[in-house]
């Protein structure tokens, strides 16, 4: 699977890509690759928010990856159901409110990808991501949700990260 991953990586490097930055609603119409891309997403947050299980894995490709803010959060699609599902059951699960979005596409727009901040209850966060028109139907393959740390905090975070990271790195 993540051979898969890279591969899809590396082929959305090595084409050419055009770009948009900062989506703006009004300036972009039903149809176009970027409102639908933008309408995925939109529906993914809401979806988690809203505590719609299906509906919200029903946006994943069979290959999903979801990389979380934790060191161990490395899942497949399976997985993440299964670590989603008790808080979507509770009715509790994550609400992201988008604060900015970019949105990039390969020429043939088939494949895009996206970073986006995020408010959270974790504090500004930023989810990237990787999504591909099969057949018409967007899908998201990975995505990958990051804390935001400012680089004059970066020393202190360090500091109380140090024992459970060296944890961590012990596991490779």
């Amino acid at each position: 699977m993540k051979t898969r991953i890279a591969l899809l990586l590396f082929l959305i490097t090595i084409t050419s890509f055009s770009c948009t930055t900062k989506i703006n609603e009004s300036e972009i119409e039903k149809g176009d690759s970027r409102f639908e891309v933008n309408n995925l997403l939109d529906n993914w947050h809401k979806d988690a928010a809203e505590t719609n299980l299906n509906d919200y894995f029903s946006l994943m490709h069979d290959d999903f990856v979801f990389i979380g803010t934790d060191g161990t959060e490395n899942w497949d699609k399976e997985s993440f159901y299964e670590f989603c599902k008790p808080y979507f059951e509770q009715g509790r699960a994550w609400d992201f409110k988008v604060l900015e979005r970019n949105i990039y596409f390969n020429n043939n727009e088939d494949f895009a990808w996206f970073d986006e901040i995020l408010d959270t209850d974790l504090g500004p966060c930023r989810g990237t991501g990787v999504i591909e028109n099969i057949d018409g139907e967007w899908l998201l393959h990975q995505y990958v949700l990051s804390m935001l740390v400012d680089n004059d905090d970066v020393r202190e975070v360090l500091e109380l990260k140090f024992e459970r990271d060296s944890v961590l790195l012990s596991n490779f």
